[in-house]
Parts: structure tokens; sequence; C-alpha cells
């Protein structure tokens, strides 16, 4: 969606589209973008400055990160941008404030697909978890523990470095009694 800012009037107008995820360029491991993105917005023109604000809801197909199941993800998140609309060579220029950009004078197109982009990429957990208490897969079967148990002779793991922690406490305990190497 693009903002023709040239020919936009003054004042307050809303709008309302839907986008494809596809046309937004949305690509986010661990989630599916299967729905269009709902784009509610309120653009506030005065001159050269423009407020955006507005709403983007869709919804979600995300993996979860521990037993590989899908489950829907709800996004409805809030917008706020301001522009400026600003000579040429004041675009480059870094406003100090992700939230507030320049545009160039000679082309005043706000492309909202990188705003929508933003908004959704927050929104959404790098890691998600199709449930706070998800038990994930058996390391040995691969079942998933959430429907079944398994009957695997799980070992005491104590993560990553087990090995090491096991070599501390011995090396603790022979200092303990005395036995020095």
């Amino acid at each position: 969606m693009k903002l023709e800012l040239s020919t936009w009037p003054d004042g307050t107008k809303t709008r309302e589209e839907a986008e494809e995820p596809e046309s937004l360029g949305l690509a986010v491991e661990m989630h599916r973008f299967d729905q269009p993105v709902q784009l509610n917005i309120s653009v506030q023109k005065s001159d050269n400055e423009v407020v955006l604000s507005g709403r983007v809801q869709t919804h979600v197909i995300a993996t979860c990160v521990r037993c590989l199941d899908e489950f829907e993800v709800k996004v409805d998140e809030g917008l706020r941008r301001v522009a400026n609309i600003v000579p040429d060579k004041q675009v480059g220029e870094d406003s100090g404030d992700p939230d507030f950009i320049f545009l160039p004078m000679s082309l005043p197109v706000w492309d909202l697909a990188d705003v929508v982009r933003e908004v959704l990429y927050l929104a959404l957990s790098e890691n998600p978890l199709c449930r706070d208490d998800c038990q994930g897969l058996c390391p040995e079967c691969g079942v998933n523990l959430n429907q079944k148990t398994c009957q695997c002779q799980r070992r005491d793991n104590k993560g990553g470095l087990s090995q090491l922690s096991e070599l501390l406490e011995r090396h603790n305990s022979r200092t303990a009694s005395g036995d020095h190497e």
C-alpha cells in the first residue's frame, strides 16, 4: 500500500485495506502467513507533515519450536509513524527517531509495506511456543510428549554442559576429601 502524498488533501482521512502477505514480502522463520493483513489507518496531513496511526491485524500459523505442532497466532498491533516531506538533499539525514522519517519533496510517496512488515516482525516471537508448558518431543523416540507418554528411559540430562558439570563435581569431591593431584 502506497500513500501518494502529493495529491493527498490536508486533514484527516481514514482508510481500510487488506494486503496479501506476498505483496508485503513477508517471510519469517517458524511462521506462515496464509491470511490477508488488515490495515486500518488514519492519515493526518498538515502541510508537509504526515501522521500515520492505526492497527495491523492478521492471523499467522506458527510452528512450535518444542513439539513442531502448528498453531494459530492472532496479531493485533497498533502503529504510529510520522513523516516529513523535505527537500531531496535532506532525505538521507537521520531523524534520530525510528518512528519518524523523511520523504523526498520530488516524490512524496510513502510505501507502507515497510511499516507493516516491521510491526508484524516485532509482534511475532522468534521462538514460538504452542503453550507455555509444552513438553516438546522425546529426544530418544521423537513422540510428541504433549499427546503421549513414551516408554523411553531418559538419562538424567543436566543440559549441554553435563559432562563438564560431572568433572567439576569429581574435582570438588577430591578437594573436599583432601585428595590433591
